[in-house]
């Protein structure tokens, strides 16, 4: 099993009860990069999280996967393959273990403006 040491008042939970607390973007100015910061809840044990970026023409550009987190809050950066990817841009985030399957997804809108707006 593993336990988090942090906050006293989060107690971890098990897989089936992990969830996505929040998601935020932030692209880069150069639109071929973009800052995600994901929130997890507390966790009994390590995660693996999924996440596809689709555009407009649903087309791939972008994915990564991390087997194990080992924090419930990450900062991560996606590349995207093609400078001129067309917006909306649509983020698939899975969270889930070998043992349970998939416990919890979001899909988001991103936009690749300045202010990383998503709806």
């Amino acid at each position: 099993m593993y336990l988090q040491i942090g906050d006293p008042s989060e107690t971890p939970l098990p897989p089936d009860e992990v969830r996505i607390c929040a998601v935020h973007f932030q692209p880069y100015p150069d639109r071929r990069r973009v800052r995600m910061l994901i929130e997890l809840t507390p966790f009994q044990s390590p995660p693996d999280i999924a996440v596809v970026v689709r555009d407009a023409r649903e087309e791939e550009v972008s994915s990564l996967s991390i087997i194990g987190a080992t924090e419930p809050t990450m900062s991560l950066t996606l590349h995207l393959r093609d400078p001129e990817t067309e917006e909306p841009l649509l983020v698939d985030i899975r969270v889930s273990y070998e043992e349970a399957g998939l416990v919890d997804q979001l899909e988001e809108q991103l936009f690749l403006t300045e202010d990383g707006r998503h709806g």
